[in-house]
């Protein structure tokens, strides 16, 4: 089959809304993990189209196989080297079915809110790349650790995201655009070089649960690569309000709106005989407030000396 080429325009596929508010909002409160049941099975897309909804407009383009496999043998490397961070005992709640709080080593319950195990989190992993808008905790925009940390790998990682960047440009003209105005409002201290994009999320073998993305830029998509090798059966891409499922393989991009709610099937395969990456793409929403990279050095150094001066009156 030929693969789509810039010159074409993607099969468009109508999609209705399958479920009432009121389920909708019981599903993004619970952070189900997904299974069959929140896709009809004629509605598992496997080929390179554009999926519309009446409440959405683009819900997402599939764009299947335009990743250049020297590419993406290239880039594996690197994404593996971001993708360190077990998800079992970390933050990431909204998308790995929600927090509890955790033991400490005599067995009782802590004050710290971790995730819990669960088997379809046993092998899950992940990492940001990029950069990071100031928080309530952090009031100052930052690089991430593995951008500061690793910086011959970030560079080496720069032509995978730029590529994949003009197939967003290509293939999302309006999206790119909105969100591109959002990019030129930001210092370009805090831009992923030749993108439109400020951080990426890196997740290895991990199926989330049904969730929306916060803190990205409303007026643009998520875009979604994976990379994959070995053999393993489901993690596809759900949009339970609309009962779609996507198969998302090998090279394969994804153009998504990601505060639609979605999450993945369960991965099933052999115990360290597959990997699953997959990377998302996206520009912070927050990421036009920040200074520039002196300013925010600024900002750090000053909260660090408050907290420093704070310390020091309560002793």
């Amino acid at each position: 089959m030929r693969l789509p080429t810039l010159g074409d325009s993607l099969p468009t596929i109508q999609l209705e809304r399958k479920i009432s508010d009121a389920a909708a909002a019981a599903i993004a409160k619970h952070h189900p993990w997904l299974d069959a049941t929140y896709h009809d099975p004629n509605l598992l897309i496997s080929k390179s189209s554009t999926v519309l909804t009446p409440q959405d407009g683009v819900l997402f383009h599939l764009i299947k196989g335009q990743l250049d496999e020297r590419m993406l043998a290239a880039a594996r490397p690197s994404l593996l080297k971001v993708a360190t961070k077990r998800v079992i005992g970390g933050f990431r709640g909204a998308s790995s079915g929600g927090l509890e709080p955790a033991l400490r080593r005599d067995g009782s319950v802590s004050n710290h809110m971790r995730v819990p195990f669960h088997q379809n989190l046993a092998e899950a992993k992940g990492g940001v790349i990029g950069f990071f808008d100031r928080t309530s905790r952090e009031d100052y925009c930052r690089s991430t650790s593995f951008t500061r940390d690793h910086n011959k790998e970030y560079s080496e990682l720069l032509p995978y995201f730029q590529a994949v960047n003009r197939l967003y440009k290509d293939y999302a003209p309006e999206k790119y655009a909105a969100q591109a105005v959002h990019v030129e409002a930001t210092h370009k201290d805090w831009i992923i070089p030749e993108t439109i994009a400020s951080t990426g999320t890196v997740n290895y073998n991990y199926p989330t649960t049904a969730h929306t993305d916060s803190g990205d830029c409303r007026a643009g998509l998520g875009v979604i690569t994976t990379c994959c090798s070995g053999t393993f059966y489901g993690g596809h891409l759900c949009f339970p309000e609309y009962r779609c499922a996507v198969q998302l393989g090998h090279g394969d991009v994804l153009l998504a709106n990601v505060h639609a709610l979605h999450g993945n099937l369960p991965l099933l395969g052999s115990p360290g005989k597959f990997e699953r990456l997959s990377t998302i793409l996206y520009a912070r929403e927050k990421i036009a407030d920040c200074g520039t990279l002196t300013e925010e050095t600024e900002r750090f150094e000053a909260q660090i000396a408050w907290g420093a001066k704070k310390k020091s009156a309560g002793a």
